[in-house]
């Protein structure tokens, strides 16, 4: 997959995706984001305050996380996880 289709297939999800992690954070508060180490290791970082914005970008502030600005300078690809922990979900 190319990048271009990559951002493409983000883009039409885009609202489900901003969806699904509000919803995840308002039940949690917390959310997690993977990231890959230099030498191609994951890393995983629990993140308290993380936003996606209208334009296909997100940002994030915590204090915890020095080892996840390291690796997103290395490669900018992350996974993001949300659970929707709610009674009725």
């Amino acid at each position: 997959m190319t990048l271009n289709t990559s951002v493409l297939r983000i883009a039409v999800h885009w609202l489900d995706i901003r969806r699904v992690l509000i919803r995840g954070q308002a039940s949690t508060i917390y959310c997690s984001v993977a990231s890959i180490n230099p030498n191609g290791t994951p890393h995983v970082t629990p993140l308290g305050t993380f936003f996606l914005r209208d334009d296909l970008t997100g940002y994030y502030f915590d204090h915890c996380t020095s080892a996840l600005s390291r690796t997103l300078d290395n490669n900018p690809d992350l996974c993001v996880m949300a659970v929707n922990a709610g009674f009725m979900f």
